[in-house]
């Protein structure tokens, strides 16, 4: 086997006030967000996903203010090293990794802290264990989740179904179905949403439903609620919408 050494490792959780990292490693750092979000190199990451800081070249990244992350890092040298990274093929030197399945084995590093030998078979079998999903999911086809988050929406929005649920059969996070969403779209996931209900809530308002059932047809259990929505989006309310559509 090519040679491949442990530098360091460690787990970071990042304050929202916490600077800037700008650096130039002489080797590679690499970084897997376990929660929350932040930007790489201006790109913004959130917890399943990770980045590497390649050797020698510039690479900077800070935690997002409103929703810090916490990631766990590895750093590593070596001809084996250099092989390893390589044969990945990544994009922007971004990755993704399950959380659920992995960070265990990020987790049982620190069991071993202080036995050198132990601490780097350790934290290269993660290494490992993590990039060889990553290979294996590079030869697979790509799961659309903006397109099946659409799906979704439009299947069962008057059910009154939320982001968070859609990223839970998704089986991802929250934030990461934002940022795919919105690199797919142009608009979030909620704002999508929230376009097809009130369009659809448009549409009943020309017909001889009530307010009541137009609500919860859109699935919206207060009317209230429903016509308070309505009017920020169109900005008329429910009843004048109507009314101005009929003239």
């Amino acid at each position: 086997m090519e040679q491949i050494s442990l530098i360091s490792y460690g787990r970071d959780e990042c304050k929202a006030n916490k600077r800037r990292v700008y650096t130039i490693p002489d080797f590679y750092m690499i970084h897997f967000i376990e929660k929350g979000s932040g930007f790489y190199n201006g790109i913004r990451l959130s917890a399943g996903q990770g980045f590497i800081c390649m050797q020698n070249e510039v690479c900077n990244y800070i935690p997002d203010k409103n929703d810090p992350w916490t990631y766990s890092w590895i750093n590593l040298r070596g001809e084996g090293a250099d092989m390893l990274i390589k044969s990945l093929a990544l994009k922007d030197n971004i990755f993704s990794w399950n959380t659920v399945k992995n960070k265990r084995s990020l987790e049982k590093i620190w069991q071993y802290q202080g036995n050198r030998n132990l601490e780097e078979l350790t934290a290269l079998s993660s290494v490992y264990s993590i990039f060889v999903e990553q290979s294996v999911e590079n030869h697979l086809p790509k799961r659309d989740y903006a397109t099946e988050a659409k799906s979704f929406f439009e299947g069962r929005f008057a059910e009154g179904v939320t982001v968070e649920d859609a990223a839970k059969i998704l089986n991802i996070s929250r934030a990461y179905l934002r940022n795919v969403f919105f690199q797919s779209e142009g608009i979030s996931p909620q704002g999508y949403l929230m376009r097809l209900r009130m369009n659809r809530a448009a549409e009943l308002l020309l017909g001889d439903y009530t307010v009541t059932e137009i609500a919860a047809a859109v699935g919206y259990d207060d009317v209230l609620q429903f016509s308070k929505m309505f009017s920020k989006y169109f900005g008329l309310s429910p009843t004048k919408f109507r009314a101005k559509a009929e003239i």
